[in-house]
């Protein structure tokens, strides 16, 4: 699967099967970087991707409500945009807090993901 020619950077993800393990691999290409992962670090991947595009979203939306209720929907400069922003990175710290993680951030090989 590759990403349409659209200006951006070029996206490519495929599915090989190694000539020296016999066993699937998925190799992801971004640009001039290519990594090779098994294909259950690929769901890893892909769920990483995933929550981060559900995140985007709910930030987005929450943001716009924030905003609504500080007076200030469609800017975004000014004070209540610093203190809406703040609010949510508040918010976000609090949950990744509770759920006992360090970060939000992982490492593509950490062994422990």
């Amino acid at each position: 699967m590759s990403a349409p020619d659209d200006g951006g950077i070029p996206l490519n993800v495929a599915s090989i099967v190694s000539h020296r393990t016999h066993k699937g691999i998925v190799t992801i290409t971004l640009g001039d970087v290519e990594i090779q992962v098994p294909p259950e670090q690929g769901r890893d991947i892909a769920q990483w991707i995933n929550e981060a595009c559900e995140a985007a979203e709910t930030d987005e939306f929450l943001l716009g409500w924030l905003m609504t209720i500080l007076g200030e929907r469609g800017s975004t400069d000014g004070e209540n945009f610093a203190r809406a922003t703040a609010v949510l990175r508040d918010f976000r710290e609090a949950r990744v807090a509770s759920r006992g993680h360090p970060s939000t951030r992982r490492r593509l090989f950490d062994r422990e993901n």
